[in-house]
């Protein structure tokens, strides 16, 4: 199994305060893995708060009894006594927390790409606290991945482009193209039109956009009617470029799509050599419906946890098939598990829409997202690979209008 994005060990880019403490204590003497930005200064904020309240509220009653007592009331025990034991209990709250807050700290240095000996800096003194200091404000660095537990060497070696031709129609599956195809290890029965994951052809002409963006765009643009689609606060990616896009299929589908998630970084990089999208007739009237709706959530956060991951989606779909994660996102109760996450199967295609587009920059996958109902996700996690190729296959065998209909019934 790949490293998966929604493991504990990987950063939670844009925690919120109480998803980071509680992430915080889960992991108390974690030292691989990371931690982001946000999970760090989350959680050094509620403990510094709660070691205030404590402290003060401690304080403030031993002098209340203090000047109770000076009165000559018996009743300067009371406070006298709470507020002993809320100070009692902020000395426990700060033991406790020597351990987990440098597990912590260590995994932030990691999320930055920097060895988590460097904590060791914070012992000298006078300005070793500055130094930690600054190296925890730095930002993440995918390269950092290298710390995860059981982290492969990275990056992988990508997978070899299939060889396709702009005259050859489209192939049915077989043991052959299963790997193109991200490598299930179940379909259904060959058939006219073919599964929806089936390799279409890549286009290879002389036109072929100076960059990987422009090709892109150029390839939804021969699908559909493509628009900008611009992401309420909260949900922005965290990959370079940070866009997504919209396109209107003449027949009423409608595909959104990440764009820049496979953006050049560096002279032959390709991020995460995918971009990600999900099909839905419902997505929404204009972009900016689209992006106030909940399967725009659902996309988001997948394509979060797969630039923050420093997954190479080619060379992971093609080693282990079909990949599934557990996103939060603002979906209907139906779609939801008991944590409110949603589960998503990465691997299933769309009818017409090609497996892979060529840009100057090399070949970027166009990878289908489907949100899993809790019954299937649960089965994938009881069942492993052969439960997630089963499922992959019934969802492929369905028409794409009712992947993200919310009365699907489970497969």
């Amino acid at each position: 199994m790949p490293v998966d994005p929604t493991d504990p060990d990987l950063p939670l880019y844009g925690a919120s305060p109480l998803t980071a403490y509680a992430r915080y204590w889960r992991r108390y003497v974690v030292f691989s893995g990371r931690a982001s930005l946000s999970e760090y200064w989350w959680t050094v904020l509620i403990s510094v708060v709660i070691a205030v309240v404590l402290g003060a509220a401690g304080a403030i009653l031993l002098a209340i009894g203090a000047a109770i007592a000076r009165q000559g009331s018996g009743f300067a025990a009371i406070p006298n006594a709470v507020g002993a034991v809320l100070l009692f209990t902020l000395v426990v709250f700060a033991l406790a927390q020597i351990v987990p807050s440098i597990a912590l700290t260590v995994r932030r240095l990691h999320d930055a790409n920097l060895s988590g000996l460097l904590f060791l800096l914070g012992l000298i003194p006078s300005v070793g606290g500055l130094i930690l200091l600054v190296l925890s404000v730095l930002p993440a660095n995918p390269d950092g991945r290298r710390f995860d537990q059981g982290a492969t060497a990275w990056p992988p070696s990508a997978p070899a482009a299939p060889a396709t031709s702009a005259a050859a129609p489209p192939a049915a599956p077989s043991s052959a193209a299963s790997a193109a195809n991200g490598g299930f290890d179940a379909w259904p029965a060959p058939a006219d039109p073919a599964p929806s994951t089936a390799p279409l052809p890549v286009l290879r002409s002389a036109d072929a956009a100076s960059a990987p963006e422009d090709a892109l765009t150029a390839a939804w643009g021969a699908i559909g009617e493509v628009e900008p689609v611009e992401p309420r606060l909260g949900v922005q990616p965290s990959w370079r470029r940070q866009g997504y896009l919209l396109v209107r299929r003449a027949d009423g589908l409608q595909l959104l799509a990440t764009n820049g998630l496979a953006a050049s970084e560096g002279a032959a990089a390709l991020g995460a050599g995918a971009e990600v999208y999900l099909a839905s007739p419902a997505l929404g009237a204009d972009p900016d419906a689209v992006a106030d709706g909940w399967r725009f959530t659902v996309v988001a956060a997948v394509a979060r946890r797969i630039g923050a991951s420093g997954m190479h989606l080619p060379a992971e779909l093609e080693q282990f098939g079909a990949l599934s994660m557990a996103v939060p996102a603002d979906a209907p109760d139906g779609w939801r598990n008991e944590d409110g996450r949603v589960g998503v199967l990465i691997g299933v295609g769309v009818p017409e829409v090609p497996d892979s587009v060529a840009t100057a920059a090399g070949e970027v996958r166009l990878v289908g997202l489907t949100p899993l109902r809790p019954q299937e996700l649960q089965r994938i996690l009881d069942g492993g690979r052969e439960a997630r190729s089963a499922i992959a296959g019934r969802l492929a065998a369905l028409p794409p209008a009712a992947l993200t209909d919310p009365e699907r019934p489970a497969v």
